[in-house]
């Protein structure tokens, strides 16, 4: 365990994997697990976060505030923090988490994520295929150029609100029983697998 293998969730870090994809402006709590026998800092780009708890207590006096690199102890440690993704937003530029202990990093210790803010898909043309509207929307949202589609229905909790299977051209949602606040649509079809950012009003 002091030789390493050094991962995150069981891979090492490749340039070609995004192991997160992030809707902005969600909020989002982090568990870390350390199952070594030596300790690891953490660090996030892009982000700072508040510890919630470390081992299930409650952060010392010097780890409150934003922080971007906490210490998971070892054995077991486990630290969890809560963060909002609020800016710079990008579908193809990757921000990245790592072990902030060089030699952990340069063997893989790392992983990397996007932050993204899609309104509408594009076929290979650039033609918009799906579109969402009104946005924002007190009401009713409509969802256009659907194929054979499930979409599923999420708060910034993460909780699954609604799901609909087989959708095909188009499809209204009723946001009238939900509180005002940004809710996300995940859909899924052969040709696509995208989340789409509504506020209701």
């Amino acid at each position: 365990m002091l030789n390493g293998p050094f991962q995150i969730n069981g891979l090492g870090y490749s340039m070609e994997l995004i192991n997160y994809e992030i809707p902005i402006n969600n909020t989002e709590v982090w568990q870390l697990t350390n199952q070594t026998a030596i300790a690891h800092p953490f660090h996030i780009h892009d982000v700072q976060f508040y510890i919630l708890d470390i081992n299930g207590n409650p952060p010392p006096a010097n780890m409150q505030g934003k922080k971007d690199v906490v210490l998971v102890p070892p054995t077991g440690g486990t630290v969890r923090f809560i963060t909002k993704f609020e800016d710079f937003a990008n579908d193809e530029v990757p921000y990245m988490y790592h072990c902030h202990m060089l030699s952990h990093e340069d063997d893989g210790m790392m992983g990397q994520f996007i932050v993204f803010d899609n309104i509408s898909a594009t076929d290979e043309m650039g033609m918009e295929t799906i579109s969402i509207f009104p946005n924002p929307t007190t009401n009713l949202i409509t969802i256009n150029g659907l194929q054979n589609a499930t979409i599923e229905l999420y708060n910034t909790s993460g909780q699954l609100l609604s799901i609909k299977e087989e959708v095909s051209d188009n499809e209204q949602f009723n946001m009238s029983q939900y509180p005002v606040g940004v809710y996300y649509f995940n859909i899924k079809s052969a040709s696509i697998n995208k989340t789409y950012k509504v506020h209701k009003q």
